[in-house]
């Protein structure tokens, strides 16, 4: 059977319509994103304990921590840069960069906590969380961010694995914490993407939210493994973070 002629540019503009429709509904709503673009070049820097700040005001609230061991060789230093010249995926300048600037011969843990903007209206909030702390509303929730590896002190050893969670901002965070495992940067840049129902120790994030409703959340990347794992220089730069709904 042929086509009716007449009727074709109805269907035509009725399919144009429906492809619309598919496209608006994919579009995922965005709770929160930071591309680091504004960034004006502060560091923070913590050696074995000892917190030292320097270069420009911040603009990001993020906060290196670790466990120091009396058996380690070497200090422990590590630090994070709102670095303003290194140029991320987006072709753009301004990423985080988090690094082990020395590396003992033991360590019990380290890690950096990224809790967006300095102000209320940039921090990690998340409000959706709180709203609906529950498994199906955590399914709709995604985290996603770019990451690549470098270490200007031995350029040809790049590479690292770092560990990377959510955890509310509750006393004893880490008991609460979304885990997301491993991430293995390479001098490539790599997507992280993943909804928050996807993530470890679901049931003890969801009864913390429920119980505190926090006022925040951060992020964490840290050591994954022994520290011997590690050499001075290892860096992790974090660009284009997104957390978003997905849409029906």
């Amino acid at each position: 059977m042929e086509p009716n002629v007449k009727c074709l540019p109805g269907f035509l503009l009725c399919l144009a319509l429906a492809g619309f429709a598919a496209t608006a509904r994919a579009d995922d709503v965005i709770l929160f994103a930071d591309s680091f673009s504004d960034v004006k070049g502060r560091t923070i820097s913590q050696t074995d304990g000892k917190i030292e700040l320097d270069g420009q005001a911040p603009t990001r609230r993020v906060l290196p921590f670790m466990g120091t061991s009396p058996l380690a060789v070497g200090k422990l230093t590590i630090l994070a840069t709102e670095d303003v010249e290194t140029t991320g995926p987006d072709e753009k300048p301004g990423v985080l960069a988090i690094s082990l600037a020395s590396v003992p011969s033991t360590a019990t843990y380290c890690g950096f906590a990224y809790l967006g903007g300095v102000t209320s209206e940039k921090a990690l909030t998340l409000k959706e969380i709180a709203a609906a702390p529950n498994a199906e509303n955590l399914q709709r929730i995604k985290l996603k961010f770019r990451y690549k590896a470098a270490n200007p002190l031995d350029p040809a050893a790049v590479g690292a694995t770092f560990g990377c969670r959510l955890e509310p901002l509750v006393e004893s965070s880490y008991a609460s914490r979304l885990a997301f495992g491993s991430i293995q940067a390479t001098d490539k840049w790599k997507t992280l993407e993943t909804t928050l129902g996807s993530g470890q120790n679901i049931e003890n994030f969801i009864k913390s939210v429920t119980a505190a409703a926090p006022p925040g959340y951060k992020i964490i990347w840290s050591q994954d493994g022994p520290i011997k794992n590690y050499q001075a220089g290892d860096t992790l730069l974090i660009d284009d973070i997104e957390i978003s709904i997905i849409t029906p």
